[in-house]
C-alpha cells in the first residue's frame, strides 16, 4: 500500500503559486487561469462571489463556463444554436438566422397553437368563485368611480384639452373636444363631470351613470351621444337632476362643426 501511495503523489502536478496539486495537466491548467496564489480555487471562488477579470462582473455560479466565453460585456457568448427551452441565442443572430424563415415560422406557428389551447385560469375557477370575482370587481369599480377615476376603455380616443374655465381634463373623442371648446367660446361655467348616479337595469341589478359634463350657470347636465342604445333610456329616466342630451342635430343647430 506504501508503494502505491508514492507512485500515485509522483504523478500529480503542482501549482507554482499556491502549491496545490492535481491529478493531471488538464486540471492544473484549468485551475491556473484562476488562480492568484492567496488561496486554493475550491476556498477563493466556490464560497462566495467571483469578479470575473474580463468584464468585471460578479458571478455566482459557473465561473469558468462565464471566463471561457466572455466577450469583455458581461454576457456569455453563445454559439448559435437552439440550445432547448430556457435557452438564449447568439448575440445579434435572430431565429431566421439560425433556422431559416420556414422553419422559423412553423415554430411560431406551434408555440401560438399551445397558448390558444392552453386552459385559462378562468376556465378552471368553479361558478361561485366566479360569481365571486365578479361582484369583488364590481364593488371595486364603483370605489374608484367614487374616488373621481376616469376610466380609459371606450370606442373614442381620449384626449387632452385646458380649457381657461375647467382647467385640464380628458375627453372622449373630438365630439366633446367640440363641445368643449363651445361653452369656453360662450363663457358657460362647465365642468367635466365625474359624479356617478345610481341606476336600475332592466335586469334587476343595480349601476352607475355619469354624464359627460355639468353647467354651473343652469345647473344642468349634458349628454353628448352618438349612437343611442336601449340602457340609455333606462339611464336618463331615472337621472335625478335636470339633463340634456346633446345628439348630432343639436350640435349642427349651436353651429358646433362635428363628423359623422
Amino acid at each position: 500500500m506504501r508503494l502505491i501511495v508514492l507512485r500515485y503523489n509522483a504523478c500529480m502536478h503542482t501549482c507554482q503559486k499556491c502549491q496545490r496539486t492535481f491529478k493531471n495537466k488538464g486540471s492544473l491548467g484549468n485551475h491556473q487561469r484562476f488562480c492568484t496564489g492567496e488561496a486554493p480555487k475550491r476556498e477563493k471562488y466556490r464560497t462566495g462571489p467571483f469578479v470575473c477579470p474580463k468584464c468585471g462582473r460578479t458571478i455566482k455560479t459557473s465561473h469558468n463556463a462565464h471566463v471561457a466565453r466572455c466577450d469583455g460585456s458581461g454576457k456569455m457568448v453563445r454559439d448559435g444554436r437552439f440550445t432547448g427551452k430556457g435557452q438564449g441565442w447568439t448575440r445579434g443572430k435572430t431565429y431566421e438566422d439560425a433556422f431559416g424563415k420556414e422553419k422559423a415560422d412553423e415554430y411560431r406557428k406551434k408555440l401560438r397553437e399551445k397558448e390558444k389551447n392552453k386552459p385559462s385560469t378562468w376556465s378552471k375557477m368553479s361558478d361561485s368563485a366566479k360569481a365571486e370575482f365578479r361582484e369583488k370587481m364590481r364593488l371595486n369599480m364603483l370605489r374608484r368611480y367614487s374616488e373621481g377615476w376616469e376610466g380609459k376603455g371606450g370606442r373614442c380616443k381620449k384626449l387632452i384639452y385646458e380649457s381657461p374655465i375647467a382647467g385640464k381634463v380628458f375627453l372622449d373623442g373630438t365630439w366633446e373636444l367640440a363641445v368643449a371648446q363651445y361653452f369656453d367660446m360662450h363663457n358657460f361655467q362647465w365642468t367635466r363631470n365625474k359624479k356617478r348616479f345610481k341606476y336600475i337595469k332592466p335586469d334587476g341589478k343595480e349601476s352607475t351613470y355619469c354624464p359627460d359634463f355639468y353647467i354651473a350657470d343652469t345647473d344642468t347636465y349634458i349628454e353628448v351621444k352618438g349612437y343611442e342604445r336601449d340602457i340609455d333610456r333606462y339611464k336618463w329616466a331615472q337621472f335625478p337632476h335636470n339633463i340634456e342630451i346633446w345628439k348630432e342635430e343639436k350640435l349642427r343647430e349651436l353651429g358646433i362643426k362635428v363628423k359623422s
